[in-house]
């Protein structure tokens, strides 16, 4: 008599038992995630101007700024009782810490004062105090009853400017602020009371907290976890059992960003890892995968236990994975292709998140398989535990609440799919009305030191997020002071004082943004009223000044010392911190730069173009009669203050027309109505035609308005008028591999707007156009995807709206509730559809199983509601419960998810519980073959177990009332039948025979 083969895993095919090698080699791939995990994060960067892709214009635009302005990188350090009236400590800290490693110089705001108070810039210390406040020195501090306590308690700072190679490099920037604190300790100040702040740490204390917050918090959510597990699966050994996967997976998903930067350097020959690297959401990316892995990890634990109640303890383990292997990998492998949308991303977080999510994915299922089986099989559970979460009759059956919730869903499926698709609805209307927080996107929560730092200064001292402005003007454009401004008949060329001017005019109109505490520029160091700037010698300090400060510098071709012929004049702005609680948009902050700075440059090319029109004509600017024309109010005889053509009168009053000074006309006095008046256009050009120039610098906004304009420009100029429009000037053509130096003829004034805010805005937009993007692929792909999975495209179509609804639902409350979202926005989208995905997928499999072994479709709906629904309530508590301790943490993407993840898992238990199942039941699956109960068997008996095909007695569904003996037919059914015909009815013996002989007659009576 043939013996029975043993299980696989019991099996001694290579000599040991297939078990212990499966056990090796999963532990040998195991043993290198910790020294991984640990490594990646150690390294980790989040530097903003690296989140961009290389090839991106900001990204350019930004390493332009770096090569040129290489020591621009600083850190801010000040402290309650550090100010003018108390230089003593400042100067010995500054003392001690100038020179050190990675430093490049020191400033302080007493050495600024110095330095604005003696030759040849001459100003009083008030004068210089007022230049330096809002970046170097603070407002005057008042006494409780507002006084004003004197310049003395202005509070001042020091600001240490790092080296290229420091500022790159975390653990350097870490090495500097010890030394600053090891200095500020020598010099009197307790570190502990040190104020810190600047672009150059943002990277370190991010990356800090962002490892604080995932040993602390992160490791509080899989405690809590596996607390809810131990609740629900009421065993020590069953809890462990699917955590510890859960948390491999999760440090092996870290794992694998370090050894792809190792394989990254070592086989793509780069000097440091581009993909390779954590940044504070790839940090996050275990805490993901920690979550799918447990809800596999509790789905294995519940077919184990089915097999164990349907065919004993032999062979349980290797059952319960052929059970669930097929819905794994397919839910990993759609999980990673959705994740996979986001490597086609402009930021490289985006990027590597997407990549290492997915790969964190697919290596879940390997945990899954190979730990849980094999402790299983090896230790198998004790039989009292089985029991223990067999249901309530200890037969696998569900909890009368869980079933009262699929016939709920499956009675009133009419109105659940109503309910549904209302909700999806208005899920969808609050998701349009999402939008960005355009902050700094490492920003951190209120609790953290670095917002707290970033509010002090700001409250006390100035801003300390730099915005930086450049403006490029070619050395084609200089000139002494005795050299014709329009020699060349070209440009206007400029001396250094009018350079200066237009330097300061430019930081002025900077000043005036009200989230603009200070500026730095060359403008900054101009000499007090009567300095000779002009004076050669004085104009050299000036220079030489200016370049050691790197507020203007010569500009150099890229990788190379050759000069472009080009001067670059910076001017730096201090923006407010958009850290938690302070109402700042970076985009409109980008807005508003552009809006004061380009009216500016606009009125100096307009010089030039009119300059090039005068000597077309045979005339100059200097000493010319030049008119401005502007459309204002009937009773108006100027243009408005800070009106384009109120800049460049201003510019035309300094550049030596007649009289030092334009004449305005207002073109609201040629209109009658609507329409140019003729006579008022003749007896206006009698007055203007004597004029050298007469000038149209901007269009009305109303298209109406500027339609009449253009008609009184053209019959002005018919009249003999010089009408010359500069509102509408022809592009300038630019060449990146031609030098200016070279070039010869005009040479444009050109600005450049970067810094961290400009990049924070630009990370924005590239968020936004990487989730519309992406949605163009994921939703297609979706649906293609279910509807391969389900067979059937209708059905398919209405199962991505239940696998979708979770998601939308969430962001659709964020979206009414007015929540702004950031890059942690992509950790609450792969929660959802991860999770939507695993009971999706696993319902539809069992579903369909049920289908083709001949049961009805509410059979099988219900059968497959038995199989998933203890484990999907199960993973909704433990992952959703477990992640909501994650809305403690400081670092805002956690922050996101720990808000955002009880919610989400409790609208995956509604389209998992309810919907799924209606739409299961639904006359719409009949489309794949689901056929639905006689109407007349309508009869409820208490369920009883079935044997489905090639299964022991595991299986739950409702016996009928022996309507095939009433004759009642049934409609024929398309799939495999999972009853045996014929003189197979021998076989279908054991004590479910005579079910299987009504199921039996029920189905072919009539028909055959």
């Amino acid at each position: 008599m043939p013996t029975k083969q043993p299980s696989f895993l019991a099996r001694t095919t290579l000599g040991p038992p297939n078990y212990l090698l499966v056990a090796m080699a999963t532990v040998f791939m195991l043993a290198m995630a910790p020294l991984g995990a640990w490594k990646a994060a150690q390294r980790t960067s989040n530097q903003a101007q690296s989140w961009l892709a290389a090839s991106h214009g900001v990204a350019k635009l930004d390493r332009e700024f770096r090569d040129q302005f290489a020591d621009q990188q600083f850190i801010q350090v000040s402290w309650d009782d550090c100010t003018l009236g108390k230089p003593g400590k400042l100067a010995t800290l500054a003392r001690t810490l100038q020179g050190a490693p990675g430093i490049a110089r020191i400033e302080t705001g007493p050495q600024w004062i110095e330095r604005l108070t003696s030759a040849p810039y001459g100003w009083a210390e008030e004068g210089a105090v007022a230049r330096l406040e809002g970046t170097f020195v603070g407002p005057t501090q008042r006494d409780e009853r507002g006084a004003s306590l004197g310049q003395a308690s202005r509070l001042t700072c020091l600001a240490a400017y790092l080296t290229p190679i420091a500022a790159a490099d975390d653990a350097q920037v870490a090495a500097v602020l010890e030394q600053i604190r090891r200095a500020a300790a020598e010099s009197g100040v307790d570190p502990a009371s040190l104020r810190v702040a600047g672009p150059a740490i943002d990277s370190l204390r991010v990356g800090q907290e962002s490892t604080w917050a995932m040993l602390r918090w992160g490791g509080l959510a899989v405690l809590l976890g596996s607390t809810i597990c131990l609740w629900r699966l009421r065993s020590f050994q069953l809890a462990a059992l699917v955590s510890i996967p859960a948390i491999a997976s999760g440090a092996a998903t870290l794992a694998i960003v370090y050894y792809s930067g190792v394989l990254e350097v070592l086989a793509l020959d780069r000097s440091l890892p581009l993909l390779g690297v954590a940044d504070s959401l790839v940090l996050a990316t275990p805490l993901l995968t920690y979550a799918l892995t447990l809800l596999a990890s509790l789905r294995m634990v519940y077919y184990y236990r089915d097999a164990r109640l349907s065919q004993g303890v032999a062979g349980a383990a290797e059952r319960a994975v052929s059970d669930g292997w097929p819905a794994w990998a397919i839910v990993a492998l759609l999980f990673a292709a959705v994740m996979g949308a986001f490597c086609y991303s402009e930021l490289l977080p985006l990027r590597r998140f997407g990549l290492f999510a997915g790969m964190g994915a697919l290596a879940s299922v390997g945990a899954v398989l190979s730990i849980i089986p094999v402790w299983l099989h090896r230790f198998p559970t004790d039989e009292r535990q089985i029991q223990a979460i067999a249901g309530p009759r200890r037969d696998g059956s569900l909890s009368p609440r869980l079933a009262a919730i699929f016939e709920t869903a499956i009675s009133g499926r009419g109105m659940m799919a109503g309910f549904g698709l209302l909700v999806f609805l208005l899920a969808l209307a609050g998701v349009r009305g999402l939008a960005p927080a355009t902050q700094l996107p490492v920003a951190l929560a209120d609790r953290s030191t670095l917002a707290s730092d970033y509010d002090w200064f700001g409250a006390r001292i100035g801003h300390a997020v730099p915005m930086e402005v450049v403006l490029k003007i070619p050395d084609l454009r200089n000139r002494r002071p005795d050299e014709s401004a329009e020699a060349d008949g070209q440009q206007y060329r400029m001396t250094l004082a009018e350079q200066l001017s237009l330097v300061d005019e430019v930081e002025q109109r900077v000043r005036t943004l009200p989230e603009i505490s200070g500026t730095l520029s060359a403008a900054t160091l101009q000499p007090a009223a009567g300095g000779q700037i002009d004076d050669e010698e004085i104009a050299s300090i000036v220079r030489q000044d200016c370049n050691n400060l790197e507020l203007l510098q010569a500009e150099r071709r890229a990788g190379s010392s050759e000069q472009t012929g080009v001067q670059l004049w910076r001017i730096s702005g201090r923006l407010m911190a958009a850290t938690p609680g302070v109402e700042l948009d970076y985009l409109s902050s980008r807005a508003r730069l552009r809006s004061a700075v380009a009216p500016i440059v606009l009125s100096y090319e307009q010089r030039d173009w009119l300059v090039r029109e005068l000597h077309e004509r045979g005339g100059q600017l200097q000493r010319a009669d030049v008119c401005v024309l502007y459309h204002g109010g009937a009773d108006s005889d100027a243009p408005a203050a800070n009106s384009p053509e109120a800049l460049f009168s201003s510019l035309m009053a300094r550049s030596g027309v007649q009289g030092g000074a334009v004449k305005y006309f207002n073109l609201a006095q040629l209109e009658r109505g609507d329409e140019i008046n003729a006579d008022a256009v003749g007896r206006a050009s009698e007055t203007l035609k004597y004029a050298h120039a007469v000038i149209l610098a901007s269009q009305p906004a109303d298209l109406a308005v500027a339609g009449r304009v253009a008609v009184a420009m053209e019959q002005l100029a018919q009249a003999g008028v010089n009408a010359v429009d500069v509102s509408k000037l022809p592009a300038i053509e630019e060449s990146a591999t031609q030098l200016a130096v070279q070039s010869g003829g005009p040479g444009p004034i050109l600005f450049e707007m970067t810094g961290t805010p400009i990049i924070a805005a630009t990370i924005t937009e590239e968020l936004v156009a990487t989730l519309d993007n992406a949605s163009y692929w994921i939703i297609p792909g979706l649906i293609a995807a279910m509807m391969c999975v389900v067979w059937h495209p209708v059905v398919g179509l209405a199962t991505v709206a239940a696998v979708t609804l979770p998601l939308a639902l969430t962001l659709g409350v964020m979206g009414w509730a007015g929540v702004k979202f950031d890059l942690g926005i992509v950790l609450v989208a792969g929660l959802g559809l991860g999770t939507a995905f695993d009971s999706a997928v696993h319902y539809v499999a069992w579903y369909r199983r049920g289908i083709e072994a001949g049961l009805f479709r509410q059979e099988a709906a219900r059968m497959a509601y038995a199989r998933c629904a203890p484990a999907t309530v199960d993973g909704a508590l433990a992952v959703g419960i477990g992640l909501t301790v994650l809305a403690l943490s400081p670092v805002t993407s956690l922050h996101e998810l720990g808000i955002a993840a009880l919610g989400l898992e409790l609208a995956s238990l509604f389209a998992s519980l309810v919907v799924m199942p209606a739409i299961m039941a639904s006359p719409l699956t009949g489309m794949m073959g689901a056929d639905a109960a006689p109407e007349d068997a309508a009869v409820e008996v208490a369920p009883v177990r079935i044997v489905l095909p090639g299964e022991g007695d595991g299986e739950i569904r409702p016996s009928r009332t022996d309507v095939a003996a009433a004759g009642v037919p049934a409609p024929a059914h398309r799939g495999r039948s999972g009853v045996p015909t014929g003189n197979e009815t021998a076989a279908a013996d054991g004590p479910h025979a005579t079910l299987q002989a009504k199921l039996q007659r029920l189905r072919h009576v009539g028909g055959e």
